[in-house]
């Protein structure tokens, strides 16, 4: 079960387009590439980083944030961190749903109608599962047309789009599915092409550099473009409605999600260290018998 997700944002991001900067050496090496519209490793970015906007980047119009400077809202943090010496910190505080959320300014490049999204994710050691779900990056600018990650009540990594037919996508590829180690550091890439009329969407994934999700023939909104990214630290309460952590079965601990080395390209991304898109096969070998 999904239940709308709320959020109190002070800009409409969307809207703007801010100039990027320039290289400073800190980027990963891969933002160089044409192909890649928007980036950030948070290198370049102070710890703590308090305030409601964080300023541009090289191939980042910059961050609004829903929150601003307290210590349960989006932090940069030194600790814990996939690479380099910089994460984002997402808060979920304890008995609540949500401690606010980073949302892109629209990418340099506009609107896009295919887009590859990869982010490194963990959540902190303590991490309690919602019995409903608990949300991660959404595509602009509209979260319920585009498409959002979220984690099941059994830990597997879900996709899922309120405008796609099916809605929720399974993992469906190299099965079992992945389940998600809280502490762990996870290299989540998706695939995302909109329809043009009918139902030639797709959405591929890969978890690790292993495709899990392959769904194409996907019938979503044909109105759709992808301009941005939304990352949330929503937590699905059960009480009256999706904010309500009152009830017993809410409890939980203050907790964290942290991202890394965010990357949205139009072509395939890959993890770090690993050839982007499939392998390919080898050619002009020579065998020799001995």
């Amino acid at each position: 079960m999904i239940t709308a997700t709320r959020y109190l944002l002070l800009f409409i991001p969307w809207l703007l387009v801010t100039p990027i900067s320039a290289q400073t050496g800190n980027e990963e090496s891969i933002c160089t590439i044409s192909a890649v519209i928007f980036c950030d490793n948070f290198e370049d970015r102070a710890i703590g980083s308090p305030g409601f906007t964080w300023p541009a980047t090289y191939k980042n119009g910059g961050w609004l944030l829903s929150a601003n400077g307290s210590s349960v809202n989006p932090q940069v943090v030194s600790t814990p961190t996939f690479a380099g010496s910089r994460a984002l910190r997402l808060t979920t505080p304890a008995n609540q749903a949500s401690g606010g959320a980073v949302d892109s300014v629209t990418w340099a490049a506009g609107a896009q109608t295919t887009v590859y999204i990869r982010v490194y994710s963990m959540r902190s050691p303590n991490y309690i599962l919602s019995p409903v779900s608990v949300k991660g990056f959404h595509t602009r600018p509209d979260t319920n047309n585009g498409l959002f990650s979220y984690l099941s009540g059994n830990w597997q990594p879900i996709l899922f789009s309120y405008k796609a037919s099916p809605t929720t996508l399974n993992q469906n590829v190299n099965l079992p599915a992945v389940t998600v180690t809280p502490g762990q550091w996870y290299c989540f890439e998706v695939r995302l092409t909109r329809s043009t009329g009918g139902t030639d969407g797709t959405v591929e994934g890969w978890i690790d550099g292993i495709k899990k999700w392959n769904y194409p023939g996907i019938a979503f909104d044909t109105n759709d473009t992808y301009t941005g990214l939304l990352i949330v630290s929503y937590w699905n309460c059960t009480g009256v409605d999706a904010d309500d952590c009152s009830p017993p079965a809410s409890a939980h601990p203050e907790m964290y999600h942290y991202y890394d080395n965010i990357v949205v390209s139009t072509q395939p991304i890959g993890c770090l260290g690993a050839p982007a898109g499939p392998p390919t096969a080898p050619s002009g070998l020579t065998i020799t018998q001995q």
